[in-house]
């Protein structure tokens, strides 16, 4: 019997993988997304073809992002996907050969007066080192990570350097730095120097991927060209602000991968990296957050629609962020799903599956079977006054209102310090007994540990839990003068240090 059921199961992935496969053939390009599969092989259940598309993907089909698959074999596709191109959470760990990117930096000090204010209509950020861990985890080993920058200034030099840094944390070694000249010499004159170029920092994953014939002193296609002169485009021949064009994606492309690789544009903009693939024989998939910028593109290369959300669909990013948090929850290994009650909303589950995650012993076995037992409605409300509580007070931006100390400067400061933080801990946990109180009191824990922190490294006579109180005036007086709020500092410790006075009494 057991063998029999196998043999049917076998034989129903491969009927479904014939069906889709047939399907994706049907289509331009072989592209369809998750829904558009369902309703063709509509014979099944959803979860039997999603199974038969998973054990199928190693031959037949490449999953590019969620819910679209691509049919491995067309000459080339691109991909244009509106959402934050910096999550990558539907995007494969190594199955993209290249990326290149042109993020919307932001430098408060340039562009600040005359025609320079506010020149950018579109959101901007600095990276962090979470973007480099993520675009690690998508390119394949050797792969290659090509960022725009500007050239470098005393406003951008600082951020220059960071960026550098995060990449060779996350295993991005620096290749080399092209110059692209998009105006003539002269022709942009702001700032110390004439402008007209931008720089294009090239890192690898790894060792860079031998792209040429071999024997050769580099690893790209051809020798790159330390200047590249291709026009920028201007006038009505221009849909972004920061317009990158197509002649110099497809310089790139042919330089840093092969035919029928992978390519990622994390910010598309005009979202020319799209055509500049299909036009190499290329796939490529491109992010762009702007509904606007999109329809421009989609006009512009008569690209067809596979999935369009309605005009009453919630299209906002903090949708998308929201059911991105609500699967993190369902595939949490730290507590069961049904421990989580269904009244409770996203924001709720994702605020509490995150400090379960920070503190994975959270849940005492008491604690479990009390959660176990409790009325769901109950348990419902607790989190619904729970996660309000944290959103009054702020604590998702706590840690940021006290100074930083560097305990780590010599041994005997850090050993100290930790024991201080362990007494701090075990003092927490006899005040707040239970997982409710403990998160409705955390800035107790933190406001207790930058204390320790100033006292290490101020007094080095500092190493038991019952000397802090000695110097707590001296600190907040540091706050005040430093432009902290120490009245609500000296307030919750004054509490808490008196707890532990009485707790030492009691012994």
């Amino acid at each position: 019997m057991v063998e029999s059921a196998t043999q049917q199961n076998d034989f129903l992935a491969e009927t479904i993988g014939d069906t889709v496969e047939r399907f994706l053939a049907s289509k331009k390009n072989g592209i369809a997304c998750l829904k558009e599969i369902y309703k063709a092989a509509s014979k099944w259940p959803e979860e039997s073809v999603r199974c038969g598309i998973y054990r199928d993907r190693k031959q037949r089909f490449k999953r590019v992002a969620k819910g679209v698959y691509l049919l491995v074999g067309k000459e080339s596709a691109s991909l244009l996907i509106r959402g934050n191109g910096r999550k990558l959470d539907e995007i494969e760990d190594n199955s993209i050969s290249a990326i290149i990117n042109d993020h919307p930096w932001k430098n408060e000090k340039a562009h600040k007066s005359g025609n320079q204010k506010c020149f950018a209509d579109y959101e901007t950020f600095c990276y962090t080192q979470e973007d480099f861990e993520q675009k690690a985890r998508v390119l394949i080993q050797g792969g290659y990570l090509a960022e725009f920058l500007p050239v470098r200034s005393f406003t951008n030099k600082k951020y220059l350097n960071q960026i550098e840094e995060m990449a060779e944390k996350a295993n991005l070694n620096y290749y080399a730095s092209v110059i692209w000249r998009k105006a003539p010499e002269g022709v942009i004159n702001t700032g110390r120097t004439t402008k007209g170029v931008e720089q294009i920092v090239i890192f690898t994953k790894g060792k860079a991927r031998c792209l040429n014939s071999g024997g050769k002193a580099y690893q790209t296609t051809r020798i790159l060209n330390y200047e590249i002169d291709i026009p920028a485009n201007k006038g009505k021949h221009k849909s972004h602000q920061a317009e990158k064009p197509i002649a110099l994606y497809k310089y790139l492309i042919e330089q840093l991968t092969k035919e029928k690789d992978v390519c990622l544009d994390q910010f598309g903009g005009s979202c020319n990296m799209a055509k500049a693939a299909v036009e190499t024989n290329r796939f490529s998939i491109v992010y762009e957050i702007c509904k606007e910028f999109i329809q421009k593109a989609v006009d512009r290369f008569k690209m067809f629609t596979l999935y369009e959300t309605s005009e009453d669909e919630e299209t906002t990013q903090d949708a998308i962020a929201e059911e991105a948090k609500e699967e993190e929850i369902v595939a949490s290994e730290i507590y069961e799903v049904n421990m989580i009650p269904r009244e409770a909303t996203i924001a709720q589950k994702a605020f509490l599956h995150k400090v379960l995650k920070q503190i994975p012993d959270f849940f005492t076995e008491d604690e479990k079977r009390l959660l176990q037992d409790e009325g769901i409605m109950n348990i419902a409300q607790r989190i619904d006054s729970l996660y309000k509580k944290i959103n009054e007070r702020g604590y998702q931006s706590y840690r940021s209102k006290l100074p930083e100390f560097d305990t780590t400067r010599n041994i005997e400061t850090y050993i100290r310090n930790e024991s201080l933080c362990r007494q701090i801990d075990q003092l927490f946990e006899e005040k707040f007994p239970d997982i409710w109180t403990r998160c409705e009191h955390e800035n107790y824990r933190i406001e207790a540990k930058t204390l320790a922190a100033y006292c290490v490294v101020i007094h080095s006579g500092v190493n038991r839990l019952k000397d802090i109180p000695f110097y707590l005036e001296e600190y907040c007086d540091f706050l005040e003068k430093k432009g902290y709020k120490a009245q609500r500092s000296r307030r919750l410790l004054k509490d808490f240090l008196e707890f532990n006075e009485k707790i030492n009494k009691a012994a």
